[in-house]
């Protein structure tokens, strides 16, 4: 499981280390319409 942090401001995000099931956190700060669709293609392809 991959959580995304769509926020503009950083965070601390430890608590995540809490839950087994999450394989990784992606922060990805307000990326807008072209980011979006480049995060969806980076967590995509292969």
């Amino acid at each position: 499981m991959v959580v995304l942090v769509n926020s503009a401001n950083a965070m601390e995000r430890g608590f995540l280390e809490e839950y087994e099931s999450i394989d990784a956190a992606l922060w990805i700060g307000g990326p807008g319409e072209t980011g979006m669709n480049a995060v969806a293609r980076a967590l995509t392809v292969r």
